[in-house]
């Protein structure tokens, strides 16, 4: 027990009654002060779960986009292109029993993602095969969009037309190839005389010497 009346002991109740009220505060401040909370190690792998998914998911996305847009355009170069084209035109030729007329290709039309390639020619036949024809050159598995329709009949008694028409071939941009890292390629630097001599010229210091 602290006793304050005798004052020999004075100093040392003093300090014992502080290191008394320091435990008391300690005592309160473990008891009243709210625990942290750890994160739960199941909700961190949920979470890394849904990130996986959500990943997997934009990643199927983007595989999907791209065989869309190969369905839906070209490979290849602009030059390369013409002979393709012509061959899935002349094939809708024969099966509606028209005859091509010409045939040529126009100057590409370059968009920021995407590059326009466009043709025309001309096909003479009965006025309902060159109908179905049109008909059939849209279709989304011919890749080519139907832009020009011109139908003239120069005889009236008859059924027989010349149709000018004017399509579209789409590509994507091709991406360009990256540059190779001259750091990896392992090639070594230049050593080509520059008409100076490579070994150093002696210091002012060695000339002084010499000269003492």
């Amino acid at each position: 027990m602290i006793d304050f009346k005798n004052k020999d002991e004075q100093a040392t109740n003093l300090v014992m009654l502080g290191s008394l009220v320091v435990f008391l505060i300690a005592g309160a401040a473990m008891v009243f002060t709210p625990k942290p909370i750890l994160p739960d190690a199941r909700i961190q792998k949920r979470k890394v779960a849904r990130l996986k998914n959500s990943t997997l998911a934009l990643k199927k996305k983007g595989l999907t986009a791209r065989a869309d847009l190969a369905s839906l355009t070209w490979a290849g170069s602009p030059d390369d292109l013409g002979p393709q084209v012509l061959k899935v035109v002349n094939t809708l030729i024969i099966s509606h029993h028209l005859k091509l007329v010409g045939f040529h290709s126009d100057k590409p039309a370059d968009l920021p993602n995407l590059t326009l390639i466009p043709y025309i020619f001309s096909v003479d036949g009965s006025y309902t095969n060159a109908l179905g024809f049109v008909k059939d050159l849209e279709k989304p598995g011919t890749k080519l969009a139907v832009n020009l329709l011109q139908i003239s009949n120069a005889d009236q008694s008859d059924d027989k037309v010349t149709a000018s028409i004017g399509i579209t071939a789409y590509q994507l941009p091709k991406v360009p190839d990256p540059a190779p890292d001259s750091s990896a390629s392992g090639a070594k630097p230049s050593t080509e005389s520059t008409g100076t001599s490579a070994k150093p010229e002696p210091t002012g210091a060695k000339g002084a010497k010499k000269h003492a």
